[in-house]
């Protein structure tokens, strides 16, 4: 047991030894000005323990919410943990089914970040579409006082 839990350990220490795109944290710091920023996550690296800590005031892991992306009760914490409405959740995320269409189904706005350019594989469309992430302060700067029209992806 004690072998496995160092093991998990030394898992853990290099697992959050990530290497943000070099564009992340100018983009999350103007974002944190305008907006509460939080991660809703099915992985198991501790952001709180990344570069990028600073930039989120919370964190709904699959483990902590007990069920992962798309459904819609991890969706449903990350409201909670925000004091939002979940309509007020705008969710961005690169996964069309479990990141869009899941927080779709939950309520919540999504942005698809699809920087391989795919096709939408169907369903309901996201709210916007962006290939590059310094496409997404603009994006939700001009659209503070909507709930985003729908758009082609």
């Amino acid at each position: 047991e004690n072998l496995a839990n160092e093991g998990l350990a030394l898992f853990r220490k290099f697992r959050n030894q990530v290497d943000p795109y070099s564009v992340s944290e100018p983009i999350l710091a103007k974002l944190k000005q305008h907006f509460k920023l939080g991660v809703i996550t099915n992985g198991n690296a501790q952001v709180e323990k990344t570069s990028l800590a600073d930039y989120f005031e919370f964190v709904v892991s699959a483990a902590d919410a007990g069920v992962s992306k798309p459904h819609s009760k991890i969706f449903e914490r990350a409201a909670v943990m925000a004091d939002v409405p979940i309509q007020k959740i705008l969710h961005v995320g690169d996964c069309a089914t479990s990141d869009v269409l899941g927080a779709m189904d939950a309520g919540c706005i999504s942005v698809w970040l699809n920087m391989q350019k795919q096709p939408w594989p169907g369903g309901q469309n996201p709210h916007a579409v962006i290939h590059c992430l310094s496409e997404l302060p603009p994006l939700l700067i001009e659209n503070t006082n909507s709930n985003f029209g729908a758009s082609n992806a």
